[in-house]
């Protein structure tokens, strides 16, 4: 018999989804890297994914934020440590995701 799917998200959820965040950039970096083209190839789209979301990792790696607080640490890390405008951008999307959860 299956169990019905959570609802809730919990802070350590919250970690395990950033660390395979971090893992999955880490591994495609290259990819994205060369992906991008528009509007100007600067070929550093995967790296400053990377350095945004490791570095919001690293914050809540630091900081060891109380479990309501994670959220909030989570996009203080990626704010301060947002690279270029796929960085900024990562870092307003993890912002509506903490705001949501």
């Amino acid at each position: 018999m299956s169990q019905p799917p959570q609802t809730v998200l919990r802070a350590g959820d919250l970690r395990v989804l950033l660390e395979r965040l971090v893992d999955a950039f880490d591994a495609h970096r290259d990819e994205i890297d060369a992906l991008n083209v528009f509007p100007v190839p600067d070929g550093d789209t995967g790296t400053n994914l990377l350095h945004t979301a490791r570095t919001a990792l690293d914050e809540i790696r630091l900081r060891r934020p109380a479990d309501e607080m994670l959220p909030a640490t989570l996009v203080r890390g990626a704010l301060l440590g947002a690279r270029g405008n796929s960085g900024v951008i990562l870092s307003q999307v993890l912002r509506g995701f903490a705001d949501t959860v």
